[in-house]
């Protein structure tokens, strides 16, 4: 491999040589040359011839990577020959493949032939029509698949009884007493509304416009009626610091 300076900046050849346009036509020498690399680095003059000696020199006395060099060139070289040698005999192998195939083709026609004109000679030569060409194997019909029936239902099936729904619970005595001010027609329609169990006592909801029973965790029927006396009372409080 031939020698080629490379930049001492950044260890590339992205670089250029040229003469100063002005010295070289009055006859300049090596003192007009003008290095100038990608990296940014320039040199000019002997500068220029200096680096490229000491460049050769080393290039010279380190035999060991123009050996690496040639050595990878030459296994380069003989891939691209094995490679080449395996496509020619590829291609010879597909010749030769058709060139039997078609030496069959025709050593079958003539012997095709040969039996025609035996035919003829048989038949006192009379002309005989040349015999059809062999037809394909057609490929056998795919069977069709049998329709399934579906089995009849031996019974009817029956509807699932439905359950009655439980009569509402009536309000006990207990319970009225418990409300005071609240009539006994709340307390039937309270326990319209959210039927109790038997042997527990149903209190109203503490939100006095309300007439139905309070849950079972709280003095309130729902959440409605709590955010409603928690307003009520925060507008009692107000008014009476301001009064």
């Amino acid at each position: 491999m031939a020698f080629r300076m490379i930049c001492p900046k950044c260890d590339t050849m992205d670089y250029s040589i040229e003469r100063d346009r002005r010295a070289y036509a009055h006859g300049g020498e090596a003192a007009d040359l003008i290095y100038s690399c990608r990296c940014g680095k320039r040199m000019f003059g002997d500068a220029v011839l200096q680096e490229y000696e000491r460049q050769k020199k080393e290039w010279a006395s380190d035999t060991s990577a123009r050996s690496e060099e040639d050595a990878a060139r030459e296994a380069a070289s003989d891939e691209r020959e094995a490679r080449e040698t395996k496509m020619r005999e590829a291609l010879a192998y597909r010749t030769r493949i058709r060139a039997e195939r078609e030496r069959e083709e025709q050593m079958r026609r003539e012997e095709e032939m040969r039996r025609w004109r035996e035919r003829v000679e048989a038949s006192g030569g009379k002309a005989l029509p040349m015999p059809p060409p062999k037809p394909r194997a057609k490929a056998k019909p795919i069977a069709k698949a049998k329709p399934i029936k579906a089995k009849p239902v031996s019974k009817p099936l029956k509807a699932a009884p439905v359950a009655k729904a439980a009569a509402p619970a009536k309000a006990t005595p207990a319970a009225a007493k418990s409300v005071g001010t609240t009539s006994v027609s709340k307390v039937s329609k309270s326990a319209k509304a959210a039927p109790a169990k038997e042997g527990v006592e149903l209190a109203m909801c503490a939100w006095e416009e309300c007439d139905k029973a309070s849950r079972s965790n709280s003095k309130y029927c729902s959440r409605e009626c709590s955010n409603k006396n928690a307003r009520a009372r925060h507008r009692l409080r107000k008014t009476a610091t301001k009064a």
